[in-house]
């Protein structure tokens, strides 16, 4: 995948103008120099906006993702704006390839993500997720979601659909990154096939896990299948 392809993909994600400015003043409340973790960074647009709203206080960033190409992409354009950039491969689905010795970090990002992840895998994920965070740390996980509460929207606000909501903007990014809606689109085939392997799960499953492996855990944002969990470590 080239890096314009990558930064095309992300560009057109749903709500992506609401959510990345929603999670990064999240990370403006926080104190202090702040040490972040993306999951599945792709070309890292959070990143750099997230700097701006938190005032250059972002001196660290883990970008994790299964694409070299995304990760080689996403230093280049954060070179110069965040202080400390590590990489590291990493498969979601598979536990034994997160970065070892991650500690002390403020925050642990996911954005459009975590839909890849099996339901068995989630449980490591966030249990990875806490292990890292600092006490008072936040995970945040933006998605779409399926399972019951997708099945109300599917009933009431069937006009909420990828290819109603895409605007002149997300057809030409498309269009130029020769990326075909049904699988770049991918999160709203509610049946959860192909890559996306967790799309059936229902918001209130994420929590559920959350809370079991000791974080304070809830919905910050939605808007139909879209939606924020923010889960803070307890001190």
């Amino acid at each position: 995948m080239t890096p314009e392809i990558a930064y095309n993909y992300r560009s057109f994600e749903h709500y992506k103008r609401e959510t990345f400015p929603i999670i990064a003043n999240v990370l403006a409340g926080l104190h202090g120099n702040l040490h972040i973790l993306d999951l599945a960074c792709g070309p890292a647009v959070f990143e750099g906006i997230a700097q701006v709203i938190v005032g250059g206080r972002i001196t660290k960033a883990w970008l994790l993702d299964h694409e070299i190409e995304f990760l080689e992409y996403a230093k280049m354009q954060l070179n110069g704006v965040i202080p400390t950039i590590q990489t590291w491969q990493f498969d979601m689905n598979d536990p034994a390839s997160f970065p070892p010795d991650v500690e002390d970090l403020a925050a642990v990002i996911s954005v459009n993500a975590l839909f890849h992840a099996k339901r068995e895998s989630l449980h490591s994920i966030y249990a990875f997720s806490h292990k890292s965070l600092r006490d008072g740390g936040v995970l945040i996980n933006h998605q779409t979601f399926g399972g019951q509460s997708a099945k109300i929207v599917d009933s009431y606000c069937a006009f909420m659909d990828s290819k109603a909501i895409m605007d002149p903007l997300d057809k030409e990014l498309m269009r130029r990154s020769q990326i075909d809606t049904k699988h770049a689109g991918g999160p709203v085939n509610s049946g959860g096939g192909g890559g996306y392997k967790g799309l059936n799960m229902d918001a209130s499953e994420h929590i559920e896990i959350l809370r079991s492996i000791g974080f304070e855990a809830g919905e910050i944002w939605r808007k139909g299948k879209s939606a924020i969990i923010m889960a803070i470590k307890k001190p």
